[in-house]
């Protein structure tokens, strides 16, 4: 039996403390970006929270995130 699919608009994300939120939110359910579309996404991602200067709690907060909407590891 196939999930369900959600298409969502993840750009209304702004702020590392909608991020945050959707974190503590999302714990139980399964996001996938699909491969074809996952560098791009990573790219846009990184790019709108500015992932450079911000400090080793943000930075892992972004890394959570990306890897729960891909399903890729940190490594």
């Amino acid at each position: 039996m196939r999930g369900m699919v959600i298409n969502m608009e993840e750009a209304k994300l702004q702020t590392l403390e909608q991020i945050k939120a959707f974190l503590d939110g999302t714990s139980e359910v399964a996001f996938r970006v699909p491969k074809e579309g996952r560098n791009s996404f990573i790219e846009r991602v990184l790019k709108r929270f500015g992932y450079a200067p911000h400090g080793r709690v943000n930075k892992n907060m972004l890394l959570r995130y990306i890897g729960h909407m891909t399903g890729l590891s940190r490594q």
